[in-house]
């Protein structure tokens, strides 16, 4: 498998499954990897220089995806993009008896209005 000259985002792609996903890209290939993150600046800077190592391009973009304008400011900043890999997910984790309203939306915002946003 081969993405020799593609550009790909992959949300949470600085720990984790989503550097592994990250990485991977650049080993196929790809010119340009996108990292999405939320605050950890040493694994993202860790990451983009792995990827640099491997031949590609790394974008690091920090943010909120579960933001929709903070969304769709971060895919502008990414620019064109032939494959997005949407890893990103958070929670709080408590008994759903326990969860406030605001648990709830932090969770849904980030692990499926992010995905919306970029279908769209």
């Amino acid at each position: 498998m081969t993405f020799e000259g593609k550009s790909v985002l992959v949300t949470g792609g600085s720990r984790g499954i989503g550097r592994a996903i990250s990485l991977r890209f650049a080993q196929h290939g790809a010119r340009r990897v996108a990292v999405s993150y939320l605050r950890n600046d040493t694994a993202a800077e860790e990451t983009a220089e792995e990827i640099r190592k491997l031949g590609a391009e790394p974008v690091l973009l920090r943010g909120n995806l579960g933001d929709p304008d903070k969304t769709k400011a971060l895919l502008e900043e990414a620019g064109a993009l032939d494959v997005i890999i949407s890893n990103a997910a958070t929670g709080v984790i408590r008994p759903f008896q326990e969860l406030d309203e605001k648990h709830w939306d932090w969770t849904l915002n980030a692990n499926a209005r992010a995905l919306f946003t970029f279908a769209q």
